[in-house]
């Protein structure tokens, strides 16, 4: 059973921690705060919200600051060559930014729903949009489109040469594939495009096939 020296000592080895649970932080004129009840701190405001409730710049190391216009927050994290900048203001946006003469350019950025920019912030419709090219070693995608077997189908109409040769004297182009001016200024869907390309490369074999057809019976013929 504990006596009551023991108690008073424990009191008293205590004693600091309970001083600094209830310690409030003062300096430079009432900027720091702390609320002992409910564990926040506050730097620049005396009713903190959070943990670490924030009203100001923040400057840990180089650039890396928090800055708070009214409409627009921005943190950045890094150095003044290569930085993370988030920005809340009427969407939440998280990217990287790097030095590249003759100023920053965008590197990766992020948005609430999930687009993903590089080498810009901006990626419009897309889910990812890449300013640049593109180096992959392979590419896979879902097709949504039907393959371009039909065309070997006995139903499909395949056009007749002198149909074919009217149709391009006509519209500069062949059937069923964008023209340049349609091309030029829109975006091109490739997995579509490649599709098209291939019916046309399916068709080039069935008149293959039919010319072949052509030149032996004339070779029968005139073997005769």
């Amino acid at each position: 059973m504990k006596t009551l020296k023991h108690l008073v000592i424990i009191a008293l080895f205590n004693l600091p921690f309970l001083t600094i649970k209830a310690q409030v932080w003062i300096s430079s004129g009432n900027d720091i705060y702390t609320n002992p009840i409910i564990d926040m701190v506050g730097i620049g405001t005396d009713s903190p919200s959070e943990k670490l409730h924030v009203k100001g710049n923040v400057l840990v190391k180089g650039l890396t600051e928090f800055i708070d216009n009214g409409e627009f927050a921005t943190l950045y994290l890094g150095d003044n060559s290569n930085y993370i900048k988030a920005i809340h203001g009427e969407g939440l946006k998280i990217g990287t930014y790097c030095w590249n003469a003759p100023g920053y350019v965008d590197a990766i950025s992020v948005n609430l729903c999930g687009q993903v920019g590089i080498g810009t912030s901006d990626p419009g419709a897309n889910q990812l949009a890449v300013e640049g090219y593109i180096g992959a070693r392979g590419v896979k995608v879902t097709s949504i489109y039907p393959f371009p077997d039909y065309v070997f189908e006995p139903n499909y109409k395949l056009m007749s040469i002198p149909e074919l040769k009217e149709y391009i004297d006509h519209h500069h182009h062949l059937p069923n594939i964008p023209s340049a001016k349609e091309v030029d200024g829109n975006d091109v869907d490739l997995y579509e495009l490649q599709l098209k390309l291939l019916e046309k490369i399916e068709e080039q074999a069935l008149y293959i096939i039919d010319l072949q057809s052509q030149i032996d019976e004339l070779s029968a013929q005139n073997t005769k």
